[in-house]
């Protein structure tokens, strides 16, 4: 491999590790609610899913205490404009919730490859991008200076990286 693809991987490989966390961590309450709308309204159920719309979209915030609706016609236009909007709004729930539980399956492989690695490579990475501590309190757990650190940082990364192309590779997947 060229030495500027394989920068370019490996810098995909160091934002993949930046993220981890986060995309593990996905089932915060947003996120959680965007993941059960879209599951429940694949199912049929649509209550999740216009409860989302509504709390972003509703009418009332438009007819709220500082506007007032001069009529009849105003409020039923705010109506069909709400109401047009919500297949729109289905479309993009689905798609974040793609989104989010593809970010999240390949966050759990990436946190599998990290564990199978040799010591120290896994407890570096394990501890630095998942449990996210800083540098030198990985340092004094592992008992390791500061340049040797960096080095099997650097190497885990490395290490790493080629586990995950192969993986991938073997998937059919770039």
């Amino acid at each position: 491999m060229n030495t500027l693809k394989k920068r370019d991987t490996l810098t995909d490989m160091k934002l993949k590790l930046t993220t981890l966390y986060e995309d593990l961590m996905i089932a915060d309450d947003e996120n959680g609610m965007v993941i059960n709308a879209a599951l429940e309204y694949a199912k049929g159920k649509e209550d999740d899913a216009i409860d989302l719309y509504t709390r972003d979209h509703a009418p009332i915030k438009v007819s709220g205490l500082n506007e007032k609706i001069k009529s009849d016609h105003d409020m039923n236009e705010v109506l069909v404009e709400f109401s047009s909007g919500y297949q729109e709004f289905v479309k993009g729930l689905n798609r974040r919730a793609g989104i989010l539980m593809s970010r999240y399956s390949e966050a759990v492989e990436l946190l599998f490859m990290i564990l199978s690695l040799p010591f120290p490579y896994s407890s570096i990475i394990y501890l630095r991008y998942y449990r996210r501590l800083p540098v030198k309190d990985i340092q004094e757990q592992l008992n390791l200076s500061r340049s040797t650190y960096y080095r099997l940082n650097n190497e885990a990364i490395s290490n790493l990286n080629c586990l995950y192309r192969n993986y991938k590779s073997g998937k059919g997947e770039k």
